[in-house]
């Protein structure tokens, strides 16, 4: 619930993402690797009444987009005033009652891939493809 007429801003860091598959005939040496980029729309909003109309509006762009995108970071309020406490600036302490102030999501096609086979089930579809998507979202 949005406090002293708080909003949420949101940064498109990256809408372009990169999809990668390896495939490979039962019993073929050969694999084709595949890699193509797909660039996905900005998003139309970013400034949102509370954190539930921010990730509704994700919801719907992520359907459209054919997008997932999972909560990388999720800093919360008091660990943050715990830092501005002991910077001793006279930055003004965020209201405890947000919780959360900032919240970095990333498409669930990010990261690297690490194989953990021992080659028994080679050229199977991985889920890491090293995609750049980001939402970065903000509580002012």
């Amino acid at each position: 619930m949005p406090s002293r007429g708080a909003s949420i801003h949101t940064s498109d860091t990256s809408s372009q993402f990169d999809t990668q598959s390896s495939r490979g005939d039962e019993g073929d040496d050969t694999t084709d690797t595949s890699v193509s980029q797909t660039l996905a729309p900005p998003l139309e909003r970013t400034q949102f009444d509370s954190w539930e109309s921010f990730h509704s509006y994700l919801n719907e762009y992520s359907a459209m987009t054919n997008q997932s995108f999972r909560v990388r970071t999720n800093n919360k309020v008091g660990e943050r005033n715990k830092k501005i406490a002991k910077m001793k600036t006279s930055a003004p302490l965020i209201p405890n009652e947000w919780i959360v102030y900032n919240k970095t999501l990333v498409c669930t096609h990010a990261g690297k891939y690490k194989a953990r086979e021992k080659g028994k089930r080679p050229r199977q579809e991985v889920r890491a493809t090293q995609c750049g998507a980001q939402v970065g979202s903000c509580k002012l």
